[in-house]
């Protein structure tokens, strides 16, 4: 179904530190650094924290911005999209 919202959610790991986390959130998301670091904070608490709801094409691009900046260093940083419950 067309004009469908998916969650774009970043999942917790051990290994990526916050501070890549908020990076990430920044530039691939455009989120302030106040709500990316409380973003990433919840990440850490919770698990996974759901970072924003798009359609489904630009929260792919938005996921493959986010993991392109961590393919190098960061081989453990991981986000998945979720249908948007309506």
């Amino acid at each position: 179904m067309e004009n469908e919202l998916y969650n774009v959610i970043i999942l917790n790991d051990d290994y990526t530190p916050l501070r890549h986390v908020v990076h990430v959130l920044i530039d691939a998301f455009n989120k302030p650094e106040e709500n990316a670091v409380d973003l990433a904070l919840d990440m850490h608490k919770n698990g996974s924290s759901v970072v924003d709801t798009y359609p489904e094409d630009i929260a792919k691009q938005k996921i493959e911005k986010a993991m392109e900046m961590s393919s190098e260093k960061y081989t453990y940083f991981k986000m998945k999209l979720e249908k948007a419950e309506a």
